[in-house]
């Protein structure tokens, strides 16, 4: 059975744009803008960075695959699921260092 492109490219697409509404998610819970997905103390947090982050690598990975097989027209969706898992993978980088000088700066005080 060979793997169709535009499903492929389609789910590409939508996971990585999921994933870039996780990633809103979580800055929005840091900053008291929505609701936190996961306490603070939790220790979640490793995995949830880990599956976000390989979610975005999957995505760049899948699109990538299916750019070579999709027409001219059909190109969206890849170039979609390329461009989320890139901010994925860049949001979720940003977090863990934004976090990492926040919790630093506080224990200089």
């Amino acid at each position: 059975m060979k793997p169709n492109a535009q499903l492929i490219a389609k789910i590409a697409f939508v996971g990585a744009w999921l994933g870039v509404l996780a990633v809103a998610w979580i800055y929005g819970g840091f900053m008291k803008l929505l609701p936190e997905p996961l306490s603070s103390s939790s220790s979640l947090w490793g995995p949830v960075f880990v599956t976000l982050i390989g979610l975005g690598v999957a995505s760049i990975v899948l699109s990538l695959f299916a750019l070579e097989r999709l027409g001219s027209d059909e190109r969206k969706m890849a170039i979609g699921g390329i461009i989320g898992g890139a901010l994925v993978i860049v949001g979720v980088g940003l977090f863990i260092w934004i976090v990492r000088a926040v919790f630093t700066g506080l224990g200089r005080i």
